[in-house]
């Protein structure tokens, strides 16, 4: 037998034992399911952004695992253009981090500003280091690198789904999720044996925090939810029967958006007071998407759920004063204390950063050592300082990019009026708006579920509505999928 059809005889062996996988693979079932198991998974496990590395490291490696297998099916035709931004964006993150673990000469390292303080402690040592990276914390590099793969698996994901099969059960999923959460919370504050409920033990004990570990960033969860309940709540109104089956849809879209807005308003976050008040207007924009006439007793529900949460939070003695956020100069462990010092960092590093993941270890260097206690600041509770320490006018100007091209797809989504993806579009669009602006004064991106929430948010704005493409006439149908 010659040595190309030894070839071809393997290549149809390992065609044949792969065949059963693509079957099940490639079924609707499957497709639908999919990013659903996807988005569960990180909800339920990926809600603590400082605690169980280990879990974080097999949601990772399921994203790198899907991921792989995604973009080996895909064809460079089938990747349109915004998803080609957005591959250049993730491209150019990760460029930057593995730029910031190249070793330099020490001559040239000085020379990148804030090293002073290390070369004394150095001389200090009777250490003589010929060379080092510019990231001053290079494990912390490395680890902030990897959680890259998250919006690399949702883009992939999706973009070998398609549209169809990506939103078939996504609304439902986020709401029902969302409810599930809000009313964890709700238990964790108000049963005798409520404690045992906290799913983590770095944890805003005795507040409403559901699956998350930080009650801000579980009022951000729920706000964000609050998008796609509106989805749900248009695309119900839009049937206008009165079927049993309709009449039971409604009543469990009432119930999620009650445990949603009460989860909120239990939360005491006041960024997620800040936030809840655009969205309900952008909620309601959302409903009524594709509508040609507005009548105003349709804002009697919504009034109707929100009076009686608003009254339950305010006279509940259970709930009273929980998780209750501040912005207050409290020292420097406080919000304004930690941005005050964190600019004196940005000042040092201004010119490459230092380091992905460097801030807790940078911010020790600058602290007054008489103010120093049992409280520490691992993040700035401001992600684009973080960023700008961290990376400094290179990261700054991709952030800055990034945002922009962000910004021009919201606005043309909300712009854009017409087909019957609108309201998932404009959802997407909505709730990204509240990590985008939450992360002014926290850090809601570092959770990993939220991570994979805003990912998919920003796929789904310009993921085009269009079948997967079929691998059997692939050359054929990759002219339809370029812009």
């Amino acid at each position: 037998m010659s040595g190309r059809h030894r070839k071809t005889s393997r290549k149809r062996s390992r065609l044949a034992i792969l065949k059963p996988i693509n079957d099940v693979l490639q079924t609707r079932q499957f497709r639908r399911a999919l990013i659903v198991v996807f988005f569960l998974l990180f909800v339920l496990f990926g809600g603590a952004s400082g605690e169980g590395f280990n879990v974080h490291a097999l949601l990772l490696l399921l994203c790198g695992t899907v991921s792989t297998y995604a973009i080996l099916q895909l064809r460079y035709q089938e990747i349109l253009a915004p998803f080609k931004w957005l591959f250049v964006f993730l491209l150019c993150f990760l460029l930057l981090g593995i730029f910031q673990l190249i070793e330099f000469p020490i001559f040239i390292w000085q020379l990148f500003g804030g090293r002073e303080i290390i070369a004394e402690g150095w001389q200090f040592f009777g250490l003589n280091p010929s060379f080092e990276p510019i990231s001053v914390a290079p494990y912390r590099t490395v680890s902030a690198l990897i959680y890259v793969l998250i919006p690399f698996a949702a883009m992939f994901v999706l973009l070998r789904l398609g549209w169809r099969s990506a939103t078939a059960y996504l609304p439902w999923t986020i709401a029902g999720v969302a409810a599930f959460s809000a009313l964890l919370g709700l238990a964790q504050v108000t049963l005798p044996e409520g404690e045992s409920l906290y799913l983590y033990e770095f944890t805003n004990a005795g507040a409403p925090v559901g699956l998350f570990s930080n009650v801000n960033h579980h009022a951000s969860f729920l706000v964000m939810s609050l998008a796609f309940t509106a989805v749900l709540v248009g695309e119900l109104r839009s049937h206008e029967r009165t079927k049993d089956v309709d009449i039971a849809k409604r009543t469990m879209i009432g119930l999620c958006a009650s445990l949603q807005l009460i989860g909120i308003l239990a939360a005491g976050s006041v960024a997620g007071y800040l936030l809840l008040v655009p969205m309900l207007g952008l909620c309601f924009l959302i409903s009524q998407s594709q509508r040609k006439e507005f009548r105003i007793s349709r804002l009697i529900l919504p009034a109707l759920i929100l009076a009686p949460a608003i009254l339950l939070v305010a006279y509940s003695p259970q709930l009273s004063g929980l998780g209750v956020t501040s912005f207050e100069d409290d020292g420097p462990t406080s919000r304004v204390g930690i941005a005050t010092i964190g600019f004196d960092v940005l000042k040092d590093h201004i010119w490459l950063g230092g380091g992905l993941g460097s801030f807790e270890p940078l911010y020790k260097v600058y602290e007054d050592p008489e103010t120093v206690g049992l409280k520490f600041a691992n993040h700035a509770h401001n992600d684009y300082l973080q960023w700008a320490i961290e990376t400094g006018l290179p990261g700054i100007v991709l952030a800055s990019v990034f945002l922009f091209w962000l910004f021009r797809n919201m606005f043309n989504v909300w712009r854009r009026g017409g087909d019957r993806t609108v309201r998932m579009r404009r959802a997407a669009a909505a709730a990204l708006l509240v990590p985008v602006l939450h992360s002014i004064v926290d850090y809601p991106l570092r959770s990993p579920s939220i991570l994979m929430f805003a990912s998919i948010c920003v796929v789904l704005m310009v993921l085009p509505n269009l079948n997967p493409p079929d691998r059997r006439s692939a050359p054929d149908r990759s002219r339809q999928l370029e812009l």
